[in-house]
């Protein structure tokens, strides 16, 4: 009778974890197998007629699963927006006197804070006035730093002018859908509402970019989870909080951020571009404020 011929190492690993992981592939298919302990760690042992299916198989395993698990690295960075966020809180502090205490003779506050039935008559340039305005220190500090750090990590995944572009239109678009909510007689000032529109933008638009790049269920949800979170714990404290405008700038972020998320168009703007776009956000607030001055 011929000798049983020896079973055949045919893949080696540090640890017997590794082997049997291995092996479900072979299990998979129907190919016996055994782990045994080798000097170097650990082995998968076939018979030598199994020989060959079975490399053919883990070679193809190994294969398929090339860079997986997937390496969930963040974004390039397309700006710093830190220049872009000094300028609009140097705007902010520069209109806090002026709209508390007046300028050229005539009364800011009155001719710029947020009125909704003034809004739904046709003074559209009260959606972005009011956004300059504040009613105190703290006021004004807290939508200047919220503001600026939202706006920074915005920037560095849509760059310095879309992100202001798309936070100016959000606080636009949250003030004018406010103002056709509440009743005619509602006012507001504050950079809030432009302040979650940007929280907004950051949130919609990084669940679609983890969206595209298929991460687990759970990570594409952070994001919206997140602004939902900061929504909740910044935007309803507080005795004259306008919680509505927080809500409607944040939702008008969100449908901002899904339209660039889906059109991946800051990967279609150039450095010019964005200048442009900055420059029509400030152009935004400076055309608002001429036809508030106009009217007034």
């Amino acid at each position: 009778m011929e000798p049983i011929p020896p079973p055949v190492a045919i893949f080696h690993a540090a640890s017997r974890k590794k082997c049997f992981e291995q092996g479900l592939v072979l299990q998979a298919l129907g190919i016996p197998f055994e782990v045994h302990q080798a000097p170097a760690g650990f082995s998968i042992m076939v018979r030598p007629e199994h020989v060959a299916a079975a490399y053919e198989e883990l070679q193809r395993y190994q294969e398929e699963n090339t860079g997986w698990p997937p390496k969930y690295e963040p974004p390039p960075i397309v700006s710093r927006g830190v220049a872009a966020a000094v300028a609009y809180s140097a705007i902010l502090i520069i209109m806090y006197p002026i709209g508390r205490y007046g300028a050229f003779g005539t009364n800011f506050w009155t001719a710029g804070k947020m009125h909704a039935g003034g809004v739904v008559n046709g003074e559209w340039w009260r959606t972005v006035t009011s956004l300059t305005l504040h009613g105190d220190v703290s006021h004004l500090a807290g939508n200047i730093v919220f503001g600026s750090a939202f706006a920074v990590l915005t920037a560095h995944t849509l760059g310095a002018g879309l992100t202001w572009f798309c936070i100016a239109l959000s606080g636009g678009i949250g003030n004018l859908v406010n103002a056709h909510i509440q009743s005619p007689g509602h006012t507001a000032i504050g950079a809030s509402t432009a302040v979650f529109g940007a929280l907004g933008i950051l949130a919609a638009y990084e669940w679609m970019r983890r969206h595209a790049l298929n991460y687990p269920p759970m990570r594409r949800l952070a994001p919206l989870l997140g602004g939902a979170l900061l929504l909740g714990f910044l935007g309803t404290s507080g005795d004259n909080t306008d919680v509505m405008a927080h809500v409607t700038g944040l939702l008008a972020g969100v449908v901002i951020g899904v339209i660039a998320g889906k059109t991946r168009l800051p990967q279609h703007l150039g450095g010019t571009d964005q200048i442009v776009l900055g420059a029509l956000a400030l152009a935004a607030v400076v055309a608002s404020w001429s036809a508030a001055l106009v009217f007034a």
